[in-house]
């Protein structure tokens, strides 16, 4: 098991080859809204090397599209895809006097310098969305892809790690290997990893605990299982040591609030957008992330009321009732 990047500010991502990784290129559009100059990137080429989380978060190799996808202008805060500024994209009078005039769109964390980070740029592009009369589902996956973002951008080890402690960390993950037999991709892989980790701190086995809390809490947190990454910190504290520990407890926190602050806002715009949708996979599918986000945010028995409707629609494929079961497995016992 190969652990592409694993250090103080990165994020892990298991990726078979590099050959795939994503390929991009700066560019500059101008705001339709005020004109501005804005700099941007495009996407030439991707892939999903790094396997899926159960919330539909795709793992590129390499370099993470999410990120790069949201366009804003750091002028007058209109955000977008790169379609969204292109020279032919007429935005309503009105709708653009509101925007410019007004200021009316506002990040929900102010940048130090430069463009937001990507999380803070998907909610823009909501905001602007809901101006220009989007749909909701539309607004959902933004909302969505912002908690994704989030994943991407903050998962890390906190605290004093030192060059040695992260070279043992991926000595540590590069030694696993994942039961015989088992068919999963790399993204549920690491949530066997982590498990894995978990199960040696509760047994209290004789090596030593400190390396095991950290992967299972970075890979619990890396792949939004932010339940389990908080559950293990409240086990490992004395393995972690008083700084670490103090560390994590400090941002770990205020980590996944972000996310699911994100996460509440795709769920209300995804409930508002299921009885409208026509098409019946997307609709069974859009059920079914209702239940995976009641499940992260801890509302267990909407997630199991979500899954068990998801399962009974009639555009439900079997990969998806599947996942259903195991997703609604995962719910604490009452």
């Amino acid at each position: 098991m190969r652990a592409s990047l694993l250090a103080l500010s990165s994020v892990v991502v298991l990726a078979p080859s590099i050959a795939l990784a994503t390929t991009k290129a700066r560019i500059t559009v101008t705001c339709p809204v005020c004109q501005e100059k804005v700099e941007g990137w495009t996407i030439m080429s991707t892939n999903n090397a790094g396997g899926q989380d159960r919330d539909f978060l795709e793992w590129a190799g390499g370099d993470q599209p999410i990120i790069y996808y949201p366009i804003t202008c750091t002028s007058c805060w209109y955000s977008g895809y790169q379609d969204d500024f292109a020279a032919e994209t007429k935005v309503p009078e009105d709708v653009a006097k509101r925007i410019r005039d007004e200021q009316v769109l506002k990040p929900i964390e102010e940048p130090v310098s430069g463009p937001p980070e990507a999380w803070v740029r998907y909610d823009l592009v909501a905001q602007t969305y809901t101006l220009t009369g989007k749909g909701h589902g539309l607004l959902a996956w933004q909302y969505l892809r912002g908690a994704w973002a989030v994943r991407i951008e903050k998962a890390r080890l906190a605290g004093p790690t030192d060059r040695d402690t992260q070279k043992a960390v991926m000595a540590w993950m590069d030694r696993w290997e994942p039961p015989g037999g088992e068919r999963k991709g790399p993204a549920q892989v690491e949530l066997l990893l982590a498990a894995e980790c978990e199960t040696m701190l509760a047994e209290a086995k004789g090596e030593d605990g400190r390396i095991p809390a950290m992967v299972a809490i970075l890979l619990y947190r890396t792949h939004g299982e932010n339940t389990a990454a908080l559950r293990v910190l409240a086990a490992a504290k004395v393995q972690l040591g008083d700084a670490m520990a103090a560390s994590l407890q400090e941002e770990l926190p205020l980590q996944i609030e972000q996310e699911r602050a994100l996460q509440r806002k795709a769920l209300a715009e995804f409930e508002a957008a299921v009885p409208k949708e026509k098409d019946p996979g997307e609709q069974a599918g859009m059920t079914y992330l209702c239940g995976e986000l009641c499940r992260r945010l801890e509302e267990w028995d909407r997630a199991r009321a979500f899954y068990d409707s998801a399962q009974a629609l009639p555009g439900a494929a079997d990969w998806l009732k599947e996942w259903c079961r195991e997703q609604a497995a995962l719910i604490p016992a009452k």
